[in-house]
């Protein structure tokens, strides 16, 4: 299998699986959440971490799309664990898993956060109980389009 099946069957599972637990996010369509660029980036950073999560059980050979772009790092790998050995293993998808989901969640909150940091400075108070209950339990207060944290709003001027 080359590199684009794999990236085929990897988001076309990641979409049966979103479309019942909703990990990325509410739906789309057929829901009642206005799409926003926050949602429009969250699918995206999800669905972009399926496509890579994906391509990682052939990280161990050197001639895959993952393994030609790292290079040393793929041939190392082969060199030590094989090919088709720990990343073709139930050990090796919930590692990989793990280590996909951080990264993916480490990126949603650093731009959650710094959507917050930017914006707290113009916006204008809205009611808290217009905010998500899984924001509000946060700490967070809702603020024009997006929810900010409730210590920013304290400290900035209303506009």
């Amino acid at each position: 299998m080359n590199g684009s099946s794999h990236v085929v069957f990897g988001v076309a599972g990641a979409v049966a699986i979103d479309s019942v637990f909703h990990l990325s996010g509410p739906a789309i369509f057929g829901g009642s959440t206005a799409l926003t660029g926050a949602l429009v980036a969250q699918k995206a950073i999800f669905y972009g971490f399926a496509a890579l999560g994906a391509l990682t059980p052939d990280i161990d050979n050197a001639r895959s799309t993952l393994g030609q772009r790292l290079g040393p790092v793929s041939k190392g790998i082969q060199h030590i664990a094989g090919h088709r050995r720990f990343f073709h293993s139930i050990i090796g998808l919930v590692v990989v898993a793990a280590v996909i989901y951080g990264v993916q969640r480490g990126i949603g909150l650093l731009l959650e956060q710094t959507g917050a940091d930017s914006a707290t400075r113009t916006s204008a108070t809205r009611s808290p109980a217009s905010c998500p209950a899984s924001m509000l339990r946060r700490g967070w207060v809702w603020r024009s389009s997006a929810c900010w944290s409730a210590t920013s709003c304290i400290s900035s001027p209303i506009a």
